[in-house]
């Protein structure tokens, strides 16, 4: 809706622009070459928005509006006059021409910044290790989808992922062997949920899965596909130990349901994964009243 709105505002700018020009070339007489420039800021707008589409229409309809005002300029002329009005006519083509091609150069340059600005913006948005999203894509998608989940009234659930004794597995084996559980990691995960789910490295040795659409139960299903997967994967240490297991600790939270935003859902799913990994890792858990009150627990005790 408020694309919508800007957009109209945008063509409503433009045509208040060419009809402006327009009067003001009317009134003061279209044989003022110079009054015709008064065109250019309404051009500029449509360039800046609409690229070479917008731009093109609005020269067609100045074109249109300065043959039809020459037309009856010259049906109104006498005969000395007559070469003035030609000569008129010949600079206002060469004028649109001209507009025409600054207006598909511009066009060409905006449309080059914008790729260019949309693949810095990916890069910065990509987890280099693992080609993964990042965190800032992470939040910004969760707050996105949360949006669609209340508009669509469905069901959004997040898996959070942790692998288990990374840290361990890293001081035994090295930091390099450590990246290659990562990035296996992240095509495990992949590999084991749906094509409209959305895989993120949260952090360190840390996934999360943002669910659209799926009610806790199923992410809960989703959760423990990923679990087994790792489960059953073997994993290089080194050449004394060349197959080495890892699993994974889930947590999994839903909004609405539990969560009254996407950032309890956040804290929700962090809470479950906290909980399976105290008891026992390997696991996947469900955010839920115990899970609340291990946390809790957990909280007196620091305190």
């Amino acid at each position: 809706m408020k694309l919508e709105c800007r957009r109209g505002c945008r063509i409503l700018l433009i045509a208040l622009l060419f009809l402006m020009a327009a009067g003001l070339t009317y009134y003061f007489g279209i044989l003022e070459f110079s009054l015709w420039l008064l065109f250019l800021p309404g051009l500029a707008i449509s360039v800046i928005y609409f690229q070479i589409y917008g731009s093109a229409l609005y020269i067609f309809f100045t074109g249109i509006y300065g043959l039809v005002v020459f037309y009856y300029t010259m049906a109104s002329v006498d005969y000395q006059n007559y070469f003035e009005v030609t000569t008129a006519i010949y600079s206002f083509l060469f004028y649109l021409t001209n507009l025409l091609l600054i207006s598909v150069l511009f066009s060409y340059r905006i449309e080059k910044l914008k790729k260019e600005k949309e693949k810095i913006k990916e890069v910065v948005l990509i987890d280099q290790l693992t080609g993964l999203k990042n965190y800032g894509y992470f939040v910004s998608r969760l707050e996105e989808e949360r949006k669609r989940s209340d508009k669509e009234d469905r069901e959004l659930s997040l898996v959070m992922i942790d692998i288990d004794h990374f840290k361990e597995f890293n001081d035994r084996f090295g930091h390099q062997r450590g990246n290659e559980i990562l990035i296996k990691a992240s095509k495990i995960i992949e590999n084991n949920i749906r094509s409209k789910d959305i895989v993120c490295r949260y952090g360190g040795e840390e996934f999360a899965v943002i669910l659209p659409d799926t009610s806790l139960e199923k992410a809960f299903e989703i959760a423990e596909r990923i679990r087994k997967a790792f489960e059953n994967e073997y994993f290089f240490g080194s050449k004394a130990f060349p197959r080495v297991r890892k699993t994974v600790s889930c947590g999994v939270a839903s909004y609405p349901r539990q969560a009254k935003d996407e950032f309890e859902l956040i804290d929700m799913a962090d809470r479950a994964l906290y909980y399976a990994k105290e008891t026992g890792r390997n696991r996947t858990v469900c955010y839920g009243d115990e899970v609340e009150l291990k946390w809790f627990k957990g909280i007196i005790e620091e305190i």
